[in-house]
């Protein structure tokens, strides 16, 4: 039996004696007692340090479409001053009611 493995052995028998004893042990006097006394629990609630957002103000849902249209729509909103742009949509000359599949199936 190579040495690695008897270490590995080794230790399973040592958790499992470990295991064992805290298995046998005897529980707390009390502990299971269905009407022995507790604390109370604390109560916070979760919602005690909410604080309401402050909101600079209203404003017309048409001019706020129209401000992220001229951005270039919500990822030129977010994007950074580097150097890469974002890509054009690719626009398909054929038309639709033509039937000619508006340029898929090429």
């Amino acid at each position: 039996m190579s040495s690695m493995s008897f270490r590995s052995v080794l230790l399973g028998m040592t958790i499992g004696l470990a295991a064992q004893a805290v298995w046998a042990a005897e529980p707390p006097a009390g502990l299971l007692d269905p009407n022995a006394s507790t604390a109370p629990l604390p109560y916070q609630s979760a919602f005690s340090g909410y604080k309401r957002p402050q909101f600079e103000g209203k404003t017309d849902w048409r001019k706020a479409n129209d401000t992220v249209r001229d951005v270039g729509g919500h990822m030129g909103a977010i994007k950074s001053d580097s150097t890469d742009e974002m890509p054009t949509k690719a626009r398909s000359d054929a038309d639709p009611a033509t039937g000619s599949h508006a340029g898929h199936g090429k």
